[in-house]
């Protein structure tokens, strides 16, 4: 029951964001994670979202925990790779 209420609220947040509502759709995203923590697709839409919002020191601490817990949800490393490109980190 909890993964399809999760599933429901990360749909809306994708609705959200495609809608332009980014604030909502970063709640959204988490209150999705919160509900189901064992799915990583919310927090990885919320490391993006955050990117795109040039917010990128959160975009990498999420982006960091997913890695942690999910080492091969690739994309994470993508955001953290990106977000230290935009802070000019590249060491």
């Amino acid at each position: 029951m909890e993964k399809e209420r999760a599933q429901e609220v990360f749909e809306a947040g994708i609705q959200a964001e495609e809608a332009g509502d980014s604030h909502k759709a970063l709640r959204l995203y988490e209150q999705a994670s919160a509900i189901d923590p064992t799915a990583p697709h919310s927090r990885l839409r919320l490391a993006s979202l955050l990117f795109d919002q040039g917010k990128w020191k959160d975009a990498i601490r999420i982006a960091r925990q997913l890695t942690k817990r999910w080492p091969r949800v690739h994309l994470a490393y993508s955001v953290i790779a990106r977000s230290y490109a935009e802070l000019g980190r590249f060491d």
